[in-house]
């Protein structure tokens, strides 16, 4: 997940500073230590959310959603 994270920025000419990365489980880590801003799911698992610079809700109270809101639109 971390180098498709860096394979998109480059492609769409973003900063990878200026990237968000929403997981739960330790699959995303790759992805957390590269992106701008890691965020972890509610009901995430701990060793991710020692990794995450941010915390939203689950995925049942829309995490992700809250999580576009909290950092703008695109």
């Amino acid at each position: 997940k971390g180098e498709a994270l860096k394979f998109m920025a480059k492609k769409l000419n973003i900063d990878i500073k200026d990237t968000v990365h929403i997981g739960d489980s330790m699959n995303d880590a790759p992805a957390f230590k590269v992106a701008g801003a890691g965020v972890v799911m509610e009901n995430g698992m701990k060793s991710l959310k020692a990794m995450a610079t941010h915390t939203t809700t689950s995925q049942k109270k829309c995490g992700v959603a809250n999580t576009i809101k909290s950092f703008g639109t695109i």
